[in-house]
């Protein structure tokens, strides 16, 4: 399948804001007993709460992902803080159960893949 087909598939789905939520959760996965985010190791530890959690916001975007409120309304804010929320929970969950061993490992290339997560959490 190819890239174009992937999008036209989504777009269908989701809007900009579902869009950038459903790829943001789906860019994390599991190899063994490691957490991936875009293929990379970022941690061995938590790794199944962590995905848990990752896959139950996909479920919920796909089933919530319908209505888009008008932009200029107060439900499309509440509609955006809606996801908003649920990805910063994430990203300091992350930095709160894996920063710390990362750390104190040196492990500058996780640590730097850290830092892209919490760039790309902001809708």
């Amino acid at each position: 399948m190819s890239l174009l087909n992937d999008f036209t598939l989504l777009e269908d789905k989701l809007d900009g804001i579902n869009l950038a939520f459903f790829t943001f959760f789906t860019l994390f996965g599991k190899s063994e007993e490691k957490l991936l985010w875009c293929g990379c190791a970022l941690s061995t530890t938590n790794t199944d709460i962590i995905l848990e959690y990752v896959n139950a916001q996909v479920q919920w975007i796909q089933q919530n992902s319908i209505y888009v409120p008008d932009f200029n309304t107060g439900d499309y804010i509440q509609y955006k803080n809606d996801r908003q929320k649920r990805m910063t929970f994430l990203v300091h969950t992350l930095y709160k159960l894996i920063y710390g061993p990362l750390l104190s490992e040196n492990n500058t290339a996780a640590l730097s893949m850290l830092d892209q997560i919490h760039k790309l959490s902001i809708l």
